[in-house]
């Protein structure tokens, strides 16, 4: 399920794919994603189209044609992105909102594109804005930011104010990855960041990336091989707190912390 009601389904007609959100509209894109073809039931509005285009049909179709697409927001703290992972609803883009009220730029909200460059794995910028509930916009910005409808079926608004957010267009170094994760446990009264291992980290990694295809076996084995790399190569850790808005400044600082204390140890290597 994405957003409040939208479901999506996937089929294959002849040689395209199509995606088809329920008394919303269908997609048909090639097999390549050069090429999309929307089917809009009458009347709905264009701020839905946009959004189901922009959120949901776009990471599809970079599924096909980047190393990676996970779901997940990020920003750039110390010259490098860290990237939150989590299921809808679990704070993402709060988390980075609230980042970037404190001089993070946002890289992404809920999708990101990962590319390895060299042997290393560069975060890349998508479009400027994130997707916050009313609430979250009162509780984390002292003054109210300009905001855009997202869909007419959640209240839901787009914020891409650059007056009250700092975005980035330049692509990153990715430093490592955050899970937003619950577990079904009680939230700890203080920020709890803890490592997890490379098999958890490689299930998360599945669980959370985008694929358009899973019927398609040699594109599954590559994108299998390329989270195998990644997780090689990066650290990703599990992040749990109080989902309370004032403990974000808290969680905010406890990740900064934990960064600093990353690079202290990067260095003495």
């Amino acid at each position: 399920m994405f957003g409040e009601e939208v479901r999506l389904s996937f089929a294959i007609r002849g040689e395209d794919y199509l995606l088809r959100f329920p008394g919303q509209a269908d997609f048909l894109i090639s097999r390549a994603g050069t090429t999309v073809k929307c089917q809009p039931l009458p009347d709905l509005p264009e701020a839905t189209i946009r959004h189901i285009f922009l959120d949901l049909v776009i990471p599809l179709i970079l599924s096909r044609r980047e190393p990676l697409v996970l779901h997940a927001s990020a920003i750039l703290m110390g010259g490098g992105a860290i990237a939150f992972i989590g299921t809808s609803g679990q704070g993402k883009s709060t988390l980075a909102a609230s980042h970037g009220q404190i001089g993070h730029p946002l890289i992404s909200d809920d999708y990101l594109v990962l590319r390895e460059v060299a042997g290393n794995w560069k975060a890349i910028p998508s479009y400027p804005g994130v997707r916050l509930w009313p609430a979250t916009t009162e509780e984390i910005f002292s003054t109210p930011p300009a905001s855009s409808e997202v869909a007419h079926y959640t209240t839901k608004r787009r914020v891409s104010d650059h007056a009250v957010l700092p975005f980035t267009e330049m692509a990153s170094p990715v430093q490592c990855f955050y899970v937003l994760d619950d577990e079904g446990e009680a939230p700890p009264q203080e920020p709890l960041i803890e490592r997890i291992s490379g098999r958890e980290s490689f299930m998360k990694m599945v669980s959370s990336s985008f694929n358009l295809d899973i019927t398609d076996k040699d594109l599954l084995k590559r994108q299998f091989a390329t989270i195998r790399r990644l997780i090689e190569s990066l650290p990703c850790f599990r992040l749990r707190y109080a989902r309370e808005f004032g403990t974000l400044p808290v969680v905010c600082r406890a990740i900064e912390i934990h960064q600093e204390r990353i690079k202290d140890v990067r260095q003495t290597r």
